[in-house]
């Protein structure tokens, strides 16, 4: 048996192909064998590592909320960008509070990556491999049909919509805790985090957290309200405030924060699957921010949706602590309803 450091274990790994030998990275780690000449792929490494998160979910402290900061990140940006978005979430909010950072990440990601990410970072780090696909229902020939003439005409950035609306609160990973904050690998704190905010979440009996709304172009929600509508009409659903909320407006999510619970509900389950099966993420571009908006102002209480406008964010044209913003757009979301 040979016990090997965490950032060279996988590749050490390969290196053993074909060879009936045990690695491990210390005596009360899971084995993992090399036979047949198989490979460590990136499914099983995905394996390996959601193996390592259970394992450190099993000495969570009791009155800690089981909560991750997640960020789905491009394999071809692992980057200073990164590096400098992971710094600043340890000096303004994981050095006090010390939850894990989850990495979803495409094919290509190397050891190499993996071993120069952990060392960015003194937040426990886990990765998670995503594979994106067309669904077998949707309709490929309609789809790059109108793809071409949307002004997006990117496939993969239909993907990531899907993958943030349907998919990520049934990951494996996502199913073992309770709440996420949601991070860009362009989102900046730009100070220090005043409170442990998923503490704050569960106290408050929050739902829903976010920093900025904006407004979606017309060309993004085509065909969407009206399957909203009609899909609330024959489950004879009473939202919460979908009725009042402006038309198109919606939260920004390179910042959300949220309950998995939510999510997870029946209720919103079904909704984001009718959704899902109408095909207007491929089809039309239909972006993952007002589509989860739509869902939380149908099945969740006002009461329960925060700005945390106390959070100093920066990303693209959003930085709350800028004059602009506390004068003209720190506003309550009921500013954004209709009376």
């Amino acid at each position: 048996m040979v016990f090997l450091p965490q950032e060279i274990l996988y590749k050490v790994e390969r290196l053993l192909q074909g060879v009936k030998l045990t690695v491990q990275n210390n005596p009360k780690s899971a084995r993992v064998s090399k036979t047949n000449g198989s490979y460590l792929g990136e499914e099983k490494r995905s394996s390996y590592e959601l193996e390592k998160f259970k394992s450190m979910l099993k000495a969570w402290p009791v009155n800690k909320p089981k909560a991750v900061i997640y960020i789905l990140v491009k394999s071809n940006r692992f980057s200073i960008t990164l590096k400098d978005g992971l710094g600043r979430i340890d000096r303004y909010f994981n050095n006090m509070y010390h939850y894990p950072v989850v990495l979803f990440h495409e094919t290509g990601l190397s050891d190499t990556n993996m071993t120069s990410i952990r060392s960015w970072t003194r937040s426990d780090v886990f990765f998670q491999f995503v594979k994106f696909s067309v669904p077998k229902w949707i309709n490929e020939t309609k789809m790059r049909s109108d793809v071409g003439k949307a002004n997006d005409k990117r496939i993969g950035y239909r993907h990531m919509c899907r993958f943030q609306s349907i998919s990520l609160q049934v990951t494996p990973i996502m199913r073992l805790v309770d709440y996420y904050w949601r991070l860009d690998d362009d989102s900046r704190l730009i100070g220090q985090v005043p409170f442990d905010l998923f503490k704050f979440m569960a106290k408050e009996n929050l739902t829903y957290g976010y920093v900025h709304m904006n407004h979606e172009h017309p060309d993004y929600v085509v065909g969407l309200y009206p399957r909203v509508n009609a899909y609330l009409t024959n489950k004879q659903i009473q939202p919460t405030f979908f009725r009042k909320l402006r038309r198109n407006k919606y939260f920004l999510n390179n910042f959300e924060i949220s309950s998995l619970r939510f999510w997870r509900s029946k209720n919103v389950s079904d909704l984001l699957n009718a959704l899902d099966r109408a095909g207007g993420f491929y089809y039309h571009r239909w972006g993952d921010a007002v589509v989860k908006t739509l869902a939380v102002s149908i099945f969740a209480p006002l009461e329960s949706v925060y700005q945390f406008t106390e959070v100093p964010y920066v990303h693209k044209f959003v930085n709350t602590t800028s004059k602009g913003f506390i004068r003209n757009q720190r506003t309550n979301l009921s500013q954004e309803l209709i009376n």
